[in-house]
């Protein structure tokens, strides 16, 4: 007499099965979590340099308007806050001098000896 062998299927998966495709999925999370934060950190570069192009264009139109720049106090009122703004959300430093005006951000750190982005114009 024969015997009948019967399989029985289990759902789910076994630990070791979940445990693999938990690792493949870190492994996959980790490298476009890198290439995610590079190009962020970029794009916050960007972002400030072009607000602090757009408000030294900003500041020359107030020049050709009133023969002088503004001082900080009207810095303030004649700029948009989103627009003094660098990409990591601090405030630019505007400055006077005899030459111009110079715009300025201090960059990640937010520190002066750190990375900063400026322009100056005269």
């Amino acid at each position: 007499m024969r015997k009948k062998i019967r399989f029985q299927w289990r759902a789910g998966f076994s630990l070791i099965e979940m445990m693999i495709v938990i690792s493949i999925m870190a492994t996959l999370m980790t490298l476009v979590g890198r290439s995610v934060m590079k190009n962020l950190e970029k794009s916050k570069v960007q972002t400030t340099k072009m607000r602090i192009n757009q408000v030294c264009q900003e500041l020359t139109i107030y020049y050709a308007d009133h023969d002088r720049y503004p001082s900080v106090e009207e810095y303030t009122q004649l700029i948009d806050l989103k627009m003094r703004q660098d990409g990591w959300g601090r405030e630019f430093i505007y400055t006077l001098n005899e030459d111009g005006f110079e715009v300025k951000s201090l960059g990640k750190s937010g520190k002066e000896g750190g990375e900063v982005i400026s322009s100056k114009e005269s």
